[in-house]
């Protein structure tokens, strides 16, 4: 007879110093409620933990979930309107912009009588002095140019905008 119980016991395995199958089934009970906890965690599949609707966390709750829902598409519409606001505002800085730019330039030419401002004739002098208070900004760069003028004329046209102290380069 051998030490484990005889000849019947001899297909037994010997179980000294190795784990038995209790504790291995323990071992996966203990895996899979991990796997079941991480998942919960993660996601909480909806009962009450995470963003889930059981409400199990204060704050969770479907209440919250609605108000949140609500309240999203005010927000973007705010948004909507502040962005729709700048770009109405930014597009009339480019267009005073443009305004300006277009007038930034004004060239006086005097043609024998003739007072031409940006190739348009003016009627007279008074007409200039008119054209020039309206149009003139600061930074507005004005050039005098003698196109066979008579003297009198040109000199009328040097007048009127020293009167108006804007400064120009002549030509």
């Amino acid at each position: 007879m051998s030490e484990n119980g005889g000849a019947q016991g001899g297909n037994q395995p010997d179980n000294k110093g190795k784990r038995g199958g209790a504790v291995r089934r323990g071992g996966t009970a203990v895996g899979a409620g991990a796997i079941i906890l991480l998942l919960l965690g993660l996601g909480g599949g909806g009962l009450g933990l995470g963003s889930g609707l059981g409400g199990l966390i204060p704050g969770n709750g479907p209440e919250e979930s609605n108000t949140a829902a609500v309240s999203q598409p005010q927000e973007e519409e705010q948004q909507e309107a502040e962005v729709t606001e700048e770009a109405v505002s930014v597009v009339s800085a480019v267009s005073e912009e443009m305004k300006a730019a277009e007038v930034s330039q004004i060239l006086i030419e005097v043609s024998e009588e003739k007072i031409l401002v940006n190739g348009e004739e003016m009627a007279d002098t008074e007409a200039l002095k008119e054209y020039l208070l309206a149009q003139y900004t600061e930074g507005t760069v004005i050039t005098l140019k003698d196109d066979h003028a008579i003297k009198a004329s040109y000199d009328e046209v040097r007048r009127v905008l020293d009167e108006l102290e804007y400064e120009y380069t002549a030509e």
